[in-house]
C-alpha cells in the first residue's frame, strides 16, 4: 500500500453484481452498518484467508 503525505493510496476495483445480489449486499452492509464496499472488501478477505487455511490444511 503506498502512503502519499497523510493519504493512504489502495488499489481500486470495479465489479459489477446482479440486481439480486447487490440488494443482498445492500441489505447486509446496513444490518451491520458498514458500506457495501467494506464489506465486499472484508467477504474477499475472508475468502482469501479461509483458501489459505484450507490449503495449509492438506
Amino acid at each position: 500500500m503506498a502512503v502519499a503525505g497523510a493519504t493512504v493510496v489502495r488499489p481500486k476495483v470495479t465489479v459489477y453484481f446482479n440486481q439480486d445480489i447487490y440488494d443482498w449486499l445492500n441489505e447486509k452492509a446496513e444490518r451491520e452498518v458498514r458500506s457495501v464496499a467494506n464489506l465486499v472488501e472484508y467477504l474477499v478477505t475472508k475468502a482469501k484467508e479461509e483458501e489459505i487455511s484450507q490449503k495449509k490444511n492438506k
